[in-house]
C-alpha cells in the first residue's frame, strides 16, 4: 500500500508562471478522534520532527500525526501502553518514532535512528509529551 502525505496547491500566476504551496497538515488530516472531553493533547517539535495529536484518558488510545521537515507522514493510531511504534525508511531518516505510556501515567516520545535498538541508548531523542490526569491519593500511601 502506498500513501503520499505531501499535498500542495498549484496556481498559475500568468502564462508559464506557477506557484506551488504546501497545504498545512491541519487542513489535510482532520479527524474527530483528535478532540473530546476525555482527550489530552500531545504536541512537540524535536529537530526536524513534529508530533501532534491526542490520547484518550479512558481507552488510552492515541492518535498522532508525524511530520518530518514539514512533510506529513499521516495519522497513526495505537495504544502507547502496549507498544505504539512507527518505523520509517526514508532518504532523510531511517529509524523509528515511538509513543510510550509509562507506569507513572507519563506519555513519552522516543525518536531512534536505525541501528539504535536499546531504549537506554544515548543516541536519538526522548521527549516528555504529557501527563495523564491521575486519581488523587492520600499522602500516606
Amino acid at each position: 500500500m502506498y500513501h503520499s502525505a505531501l499535498v500542495v496547491h498549484k496556481s498559475e500566476q500568468a502564462f508559464g508562471s506557477y506557484t506551488i504551496k504546501q497545504l498545512p497538515s491541519d487542513d489535510v488530516f482532520v479527524t474527530r478522534r483528535l478532540s473530546g472531553t476525555t482527550r489530552v493533547p500531545l504536541h512537540t517539535t524535536v529537530g526536524a520532527f513534529t508530533v501532534s495529536g491526542s490520547i484518550d484518558t479512558v481507552s488510552l488510545e492515541a492518535t498522532v500525526a508525524v511530520d518530518i521537515s514539514g512533510i506529513n507522514l499521516g495519522l497513526f493510531y495505537g495504544k502507547p501502553s502496549s507498544g505504539f511504534r512507527v518505523d520509517i525508511e526514508l532518504e532523510i531518516f531511517k529509524g523509528s518514532v515511538e509513543v510510550e505510556l509509562n507506569a507513572f501515567d507519563e506519555v513519552w516520545l522516543h525518536i531512534r535512528p536505525a541501528g539504535k535498538t536499546s531504549k537506554d541508548t544515548a543516541e536519538g531523542s526522548i521527549t516528555h509529551l504529557a501527563n495523564l490526569p491521575s486519581l488523587a491519593c492520600a499522602p500516606w500511601v
